[in-house]
């Protein structure tokens, strides 16, 4: 099975059941998937090649699962950017990823404002949340998409998330991880009973641009498990 087999099948099983609990507001799998799928059938209708890097620049938040189903259900890959380098590492993660669309939370609106001259590829911005002035919102124009499963079917060998590690002298460097790949970690997980059961209830505050982070939310999810997300790491000291 691939990530978007076992998000359909969450789907069919545990529609009502809740799947992340974010600032106090609960997002049942359901939800969580049709929202998925329209965001699918979204890239599809922009017209974004098959594998190609969709970027997202935010804080946790259950959008990004959203477009992790996405993308995972249309064929493209999901680029989590780390929203803690300077201007210039965040210009290299995304000509690096070579996406021609962003999501982007508010906090980093005047950011990429600012850098978005310097992007050779990128082409279009999607806002998160409400108030931006020029790029399109996150959930108008995914509620304007068709609430179906997209019609491709990904292959194993498909990039399905793309992360970022640093080389030896600081510079990052794309970790790309596949469908299949994606597939035997979370068979790992389970055999090594390193996952809970359905009806665990999981807490994550890493940052999902990092390995550990997405694994510690999705892979649960995949499970069935009941995720409650903290949108930043805690304040050290």
């Amino acid at each position: 099975m691939l990530v978007a087999d076992h998000f359909a099948t969450l789907r069919q099983t545990r529609s009502w059941s809740p799947a992340i609990t974010f600032h106090g507001q609960t997002h049942c799998f359901g939800e969580l998937v049709t929202h998925g799928w329209q965001v699918g059938n979204g890239l599809l209708a922009i017209g974004l090649p098959r594998r190609e890097r969709v970027a997202i620049l935010a804080h946790n938040r259950p959008e990004f699962v959203e477009l992790l189903i996405g993308v995972g259900a249309s064929g493209h890959a999901l680029a989590a950017l780390d929203w803690r380098l300077s201007d210039q590492g965040l210009i290299d993660q995304l000509e690096e990823a070579g996406s021609q669309l962003l999501f982007v939370a508010g906090e980093f609106y005047a950011r990429v404002a600012r850098l978005a001259p310097q992007l050779s590829r990128l082409r279009h911005v999607i806002a998160l949340d409400d108030g931006h002035r020029r790029w399109p919102d996150y959930r108008r124009w995914r509620n304007a998409q068709l609430a179906t499963r997209p019609r491709v079917r990904a292959r194993e060998e498909d990039e399905f998330l793309h992360l970022y590690a640093r080389d030896a002298a600081g510079r990052p460097q794309g970790v790309r991880l596949t469908h299949q790949g994606y597939e035997r970690l979370f068979q790992a997980w389970l055999g090594r009973r390193l996952l809970a059961g359905a009806a665990a209830v999981v807490r994550n505050v890493m940052p999902m641009f990092h390995r550990g982070g997405v694994n510690r939310s999705v892979l649960p999810l995949l499970r069935g498990a009941h995720l409650h997300l903290a949108d930043q790491e805690p304040a050290s000291g």
